[in-house]
């Protein structure tokens, strides 16, 4: 599975946020367990039992938990793991470590051959296949089973996601396991500057809006000197991979990837066709949307759509950061639903979530953590000091307010959007090819030529359909 831009971190308030390894509260380290506390450990298909404690140790085990957010808020989930799990399971000590500097999977994959890695980490539905081929992670599906979990509080559309077979889609033969528990949602929507609609007299986006109606706001917000587009319409972030852009394909009634056959690439279909050329012709036809950087207005330095030169920018859901970018710039602007296409309404919502690692010798105790990190009294937490989605409807009911709390001037943005997508369930994930990380690598180089490279033609992804397809069926055979 390629890196979905839409997963996992947030864009970047200030580099300290997001550097380095924190240095976590220090933990006693204990290879030891509580006596009678280990439960079933399951490693890929097998199941085996856990070694118990040396009776009467008194030691606490210490879990570490590798966690994706800034350096704040892996400072307040240290105290909240303190306060609300590790007073009722004194057995156990977490340690919350940032993530290190460079490459987050390169390391931590090192980790893992040396024997010394985070018992819990986070990944997603577009990133731990690389975990789960060298069968690396602990399937929880026989952990939930012994468990009382409500299941029904997470949203559906996500919890069927964390399901995924190791080396095709569900239902081929292969490996199926669970690979963790939800972390949090993020979700595509619309950033509209409602200033520049203000200035043009126009209605602001609605969940009635359809894609004739984006296209038509794109050339009526973009302005131009000569030559030189001064506003820009739209910009999409992130649709030069399949992570994003299969949502839009999937709205015009296409698929990526036959359900029946994981090696069978169908972009070259005409849904599919329609799709890439609606954003093709404009980007390079009309000029009044981009997807790269390179295509936005001139703003010297900064984000152009927080410069006030954007009219929508379409890109994940971070109120919290978007509040923080805002505080200088002081644009008026709101949040919108995307716009539905001419078959159905869909956005790329993703499966971040909480896994354990295979090496652990504390499954039992991971696995507590887990179902702590995924229940209702860390998901008010991480909301309250994130922003971001919880994963349970129980909470999200109370989300909008704690933002609120927090950012006030958030009442403005129509925050409304994204309760009424968990309500309405139009996110989804990116489908699974039978080895997502070389057809992800062929298709995301065909976008970057259709839409970073002017001349390139939507009927190159009948090429780009055609090798995925081969290259997929000669990975099932083995070649």
């Amino acid at each position: 599975m390629a890196l979905l831009a839409a997963c996992g971190a947030e864009p970047a308030v200030s580099g300290a946020q997001k550097a380095g390894t924190l240095s976590s509260v220090a933990a006693t380290s204990a290879a030891t367990t509580s006596a009678g506390s280990a439960v079933a450990r399951t490693t890929g298909s097998s199941v085996s039992a856990a070694q118990p404690a040396a009776a009467g140790s008194g030691k606490a085990v210490e879990i570490r938990w590798q966690n994706r957010n800034g350096n704040d808020a892996v400072t307040a989930f240290q105290a909240a793991v303190q306060k609300d799990f590790e007073s009722s399971h004194p057995d156990i000590k977490v340690s919350v470590e940032g993530l290190p500097s460079g490459s987050r999977d390169q390391k931590l994959l090192a980790q893992m051959a040396g024997g010394d890695a985070p018992d819990v980490f986070e990944t997603w539905r577009g990133n731990v296949e690389q975990y789960a081929q060298k069968d690396l992670l602990v399937d929880v599906t026989p952990l939930l089973a012994q468990s009382k979990i409500d299941t029904s509080d997470f949203y559906p559309w996500q919890w069927k996601n964390f399901q995924i077979d190791v080396y095709g889609s569900l239902g081929q033969g292969n490996k199926v396991i669970r690979f963790g528990m939800p972390k949090y949602v993020n979700m595509m929507v619309l950033w509209v500057n409602k200033d520049l609609f203000q200035q043009k007299g126009m209605a602001l986006p609605t969940l009635d809006w359809n894609q004739n109606d984006y296209a038509s706001a794109m050339e009526k917000l973009t302005t131009r000197q000569g030559d030189q587009v001064t506003t820009l319409g739209a910009w999409i972030v992130g649709v030069d991979g399949i992570g994003r852009e299969w949502a839009r394909i999937a709205a015009w009634g296409g698929q990526i990837v036959d359900p029946n056959d994981p090696t069978k690439c169908l972009l070259d279909q005409t849904p599919a066709l329609d799709a890439l050329e609606w954003a093709r012709h404009l980007i390079w036809d009309t000029k009044t949307m981009t997807v790269a950087s390179s295509g936005l207005p001139k703003v010297g330095t900064g984000d152009a759509f927080w410069a006030g030169k954007v009219g929508m920018r379409e890109d994940g859901f971070y109120p919290f950061t978007n509040a923080q970018n805002n505080a200088s710039t002081k644009i008026t602007w709101v949040y919108a639903p995307v716009p539905q296409g001419p078959v159905e309404r869909k956005v790329e919502g993703t499966s971040d979530g909480f896994a354990i690692w295979q090496g652990t010798p504390h499954v039992s105790q991971a696995w507590e953590v887990l179902q702590y990190l995924s229940g209702p009294t860390f998901q008010a937490t991480q909301s309250a000091v994130t922003g971001e989605l919880p994963v349970r409807t129980s909470v999200l009911a109370k989300w909008k307010s704690t933002c609120l709390q927090k950012y006030p001037e958030l009442e403005q943005v129509n925050l409304d959007v994204a309760t009424q997508a968990m309500q309405l369930g139009y996110p989804q994930d990116v489908p699974e090819f039978y080895d997502d990380s070389d057809a992800s690598d062929i298709i995301g180089k065909g976008l970057q030529a259709l839409f970073d490279k002017p001349g390139t033609t939507t009927d190159s992804f009948r090429t780009v359909a055609q090798q995925v397809t081969d290259t997929e069926r000669l990975k099932r055979a083995g070649k």
